[in-house]
């Protein structure tokens, strides 16, 4: 479900995208217009030509922005469960429970297995709550 979020959120910034540089065109046209009015030397079309430039440089900034912070946001997620999983295959010291025959064991979720610190209330990966 969250893939589907994000694949939703991804399609929206770039429909977005696309319509942003539609606005910078259009606002171009409509500056170096204004400016081709009121002077005939050509300095209009270097005026919308400039304020194109500008418009799509903040646009592509824009985006690029967005995407780093959504790479950034699935880097996290991988590191996470790529944490999870050596958490669960090489339990810390820390998350180590000593049985009556003085056992060290692991202590994991019941419901996902998911290994898990002593006095953690909840796991962090399903969210069930633990004893």
């Amino acid at each position: 479900m969250k893939n589907f979020i994000l694949g939703v959120g991804r399609f929206f910034i770039n429909f977005s995208v696309i319509i942003l540089i539609i606005a910078t065109v259009i606002i171009s046209f409509a500056v170096g217009g204004a400016v081709a009015t009121f002077d005939n030397s050509g300095i209009g079309f270097i005026a919308g030509l400039g304020t194109f430039i500008v418009l799509f440089i903040i646009v592509v900034m824009s985006n690029f922005i967005l995407y780093l912070l959504l790479g950034m946001h699935d880097s996290f997620v991988s590191m996470s469960k790529s944490l999870s999983i050596i958490a669960q295959n090489n339990a810390p010291a820390h998350s180590l429970a000593i049985t009556n025959s003085g056992e060290e064991i692991a202590q994991k979720c019941p419901k996902c297995g998911t290994a898990y610190n002593n006095g953690d209330k909840f796991c962090e990966e399903c969210g069930t709550k633990l004893n």
